[in-house]
């Protein structure tokens, strides 16, 4: 189940990241200012309901968007009408948990890379920071 989620999550944060602009077609202004009306945002993205998206947010008097990315909302809108209910799903769920995991305790063995953790040998030490290359303390009180 785990690997079926995970593929599920990488096939289409993939799908959106081919749709996205490079770093540098994103330098353009002209070409990140794609206005519309609401009509036609609409008739294009219409499995992205923007409208009632926009009346959710009490936005409902907008009457047009500027689309920074159209080619990205063009196969977001594809990935809604086409994609399994369960895979969107577990595709939120992972970006859910993903940004909260810089906030979970370190007993979820996570850092914020997502790489796990090395367990520490004493518990009171952050499993984060290397063990010591000087080894147990060996200050003693002065006699």
């Amino acid at each position: 189940m785990a690997q079926r989620n995970a593929a599920a999550a990488e096939r289409l944060e993939t799908r959106l990241a081919k749709a996205s602009r490079t770093r540098v077609e994103l330098r353009n202004p002209q070409t990140n200012y794609n206005k519309l009306t609401l009509a036609a945002a609409q008739k294009r993205y219409p499995a992205l309901d923007p409208k009632s998206l926009l009346a959710s947010r009490r936005l409902g008097k907008a009457q047009d968007l500027i689309i920074g990315q159209p080619a990205f909302f063009d196969e977001l809108n594809a990935m809604l009408k086409t994609e399994p209910l369960a895979d969107l799903k577990t595709y939120l769920r992972w970006h859910l948990v993903r940004s909260v995991a810089p906030a979970l305790p370190t007993a979820y063995g996570l850092r914020r890379s997502g790489l796990p953790l090395q367990p520490s040998p004493d518990r009171g030490q952050a499993a984060s920071q290397p063990p010591s290359s000087a080894g147990p303390s060996t200050a003693t009180s002065g006699a």
